[in-house]
């Protein structure tokens, strides 16, 4: 395991955990044996319920430095949700294809107020992320859009994570974790539904009885 040698990755762990938050470790895929990228370092399930103890953020950030950052959603992290915008294919250099049309949506239909007091970061595939915390969820993952089989837009919700700042790659585009808005439900829901209107799959056909 690599020791973490600067003060950022020191702190990482203690930093999202003074916000409210709670992280965890996760593999970038190279530097902790077999472990796949994005892939949790430590048992992360008791962290969906209950964040670490500061002494054992302090002990994964000398013991798992270099790592990615996780964090859990849902109560756990203050009602934490994400909104995951990707790219089909992971192709470098593109962007992901609902972002644009997502904030023109929200901002044609009078909500650009909100849109700017969402927290975005840019992640290590050229994605897009937003945070902001809702009282009350309890919805999991959800799949919003799609264009054929490729997911535009999902929510990473309760029983979910999400990697995130101060991973390397991963960098705030409007904000930052001490500033996740709490939404009201009406909010939340707005943001949903516009993502779900950008849905291009294709109808499922009822089958013959």
């Amino acid at each position: 395991m690599r020791t973490g040698d600067t003060k950022r990755e020191r702190k990482m762990f203690s930093e999202l955990l003074e916000v409210g938050l709670s992280p965890f470790p996760v593999s970038d895929g190279q530097n902790f044996g077999d472990r796949c990228a994005k892939q949790p370092l430590v048992a992360w399930k008791p962290f969906q319920a209950k964040p670490a103890a500061a002494d054992v953020c302090s002990a994964w950030e000398k013991s798992f430095g270099g790592a990615w950052v996780g964090v859990a959603c849902g109560p756990v992290s203050g009602g934490l949700e994400v909104l995951d915008f990707d790219i089909p294919g992971k192709v470098k250099g593109e962007k992901p294809p609902a972002w644009a049309p997502w904030c023109k949506l929200l901002k044609e239909n009078g909500f650009g107020d909100l849109l700017k007091k969402l927290v975005v970061y840019t992640t290590g595939s050229g994605g897009k992320q937003v945070l902001y915390r809702c009282e009350g969820l309890s919805d999991g993952n959800q799949k919003l859009a799609r264009r054929h089989k490729d997911v535009l837009i999902e929510t990473r919700g309760v029983g979910g994570y999400v990697v995130c700042p101060p991973t390397t790659g991963y960098s705030f585009q409007n904000g930052s974790f001490d500033s996740i808005p709490v939404l009201t439900l009406d909010e939340r829901n707005t943001l949903i539904e516009a993502a779900r209107l950008l849905d291009e799959s294709e109808p499922e056909t009822a089958q013959d009885p």
